[in-house]
C-alpha cells in the first residue's frame, strides 16, 4: 500500500513504473507460495538459490 501511495504522489511515468514493479513483486511472491505448496521438499533449496 505504501508503494501505491507513493506512486500517486509522482507523475504518470514514474507511477506506471512503480505499479508495474509492485505487480512483479506480487507475482513473484505468488510463485514462491505455489512452489512451496506444490513441492515442500524443494522449499529450502529454492530459498537458498533465490
Amino acid at each position: 500500500m505504501i508503494v501505491l501511495e507513493v506512486s500517486y504522489l509522482q507523475n504518470a511515468a514514474k507511477r506506471t513504473r512503480i505499479e508495474r514493479l509492485s505487480i512483479d513483486i506480487g507475482t513473484r511472491i505468488l510463485q514462491i507460495i505455489i512452489v512451496v505448496q506444490s513441492e515442500p521438499l524443494l522449499h529450502k533449496f529454492y530459498l537458498l538459490t533465490y
